[in-house]
């Protein structure tokens, strides 16, 4: 979680944001907003989650009492920049948007906690149910689709080429696992995957991506798709073999 993650997923972001579809839903401020939140969603990460600031008792948790501590935090670092008037880029515009250019953000940053995805995932899901969404002019529907950006891009890597998803791989195993050397040292119960001496990385990575990458982007990918043809689904063992071994070692 560094000046390299936010860049990769503003990179992702605007990349999903200029399909069709999307580009027909979302106006200048809703997409705005969305890139703004792709740039500050992980703004001054401890390279420590959410369990381990509340297990700790660190002030980020007693500040932002223990719901979404990391992700407030982040909204709350990066919009006290933009108070600054060298850096407000909105001085500009009406109330009326920079109200509605907050909204958007702070519910996209919000979204990136793991720990909500179902919630953002159902939401975005009633509102396709509900209408063609091209045609839906409402705030809370262009919020929804920006929420499922931001998260299709904030764990896209799966989507990379294999060398680069390898290696963002690796990264956060090396920050989850200074986590639980801290956890250690603590006393604390290790969180799930920061254990290095007791963790299938192969497996740990497989269920990451079909538990919690598969069901976002499938539901990006339906809503951008022009046909009701279901995505395909086929299963490359081959690769899977490979990637196991690359991840392993």
């Amino acid at each position: 979680h560094n000046r390299l993650h936010a860049a990769d997923v503003l990179q992702a972001t605007s990349l999903l944001a200029r399909q069709r579809r999307v580009y027909e839903a979302l106006d200048d401020v809703a997409t705005v907003a969305l890139l703004f939140a792709a740039m500050i969603h992980d703004f001054r990460h401890p390279g420590k989650n959410e369990k381990f600031l509340v297990a700790s008792s660190d002030p980020l948790a007693v500040r932002y009492s223990d719901d979404s501590t990391l992700e407030r935090m982040h909204l709350a670092e990066a919009f006290e920049l933009l108070r600054e008037e060298s850096n407000d880029f909105l001085a500009a515009v009406s109330a009326e948007t920079r109200r509605t250019f907050r909204s958007i953000a702070i519910q996209c940053v919000l979204a990136t906690d793991l720990a909500r995805s179902r919630h953002y995932l159902n939401v975005f899901q009633g509102h396709r149910d509900a209408t063609a969404f091209a045609d839906d002019d409402s705030l809370p529907a262009k919020i929804s689709l920006c929420t499922v950006i931001i998260k299709v891009a904030d764990v896209s890597h799966p989507l990379r080429a294999r060398d680069r998803h390898l290696a963002w791989s690796k990264r956060i195993l090396r920050e989850f696992f200074h986590q639980g050397d801290d956890e250690r040292l603590k006393g604390l119960p290790i969180s799930p995957l920061c254990d290095a001496n007791d963790l299938d990385v192969p497996k740990a990575q497989r269920g990451f991506i079909d538990f919690v990458c598969k069901p976002i982007f499938t539901a990006f990918y339906d809503f951008c798709i022009d046909d009701d043809k279901p995505p395909s689904d086929d299963d490359d063992d081959d690769d899977d073999e490979s990637t196991k071994d690359d991840l392993s070692s």
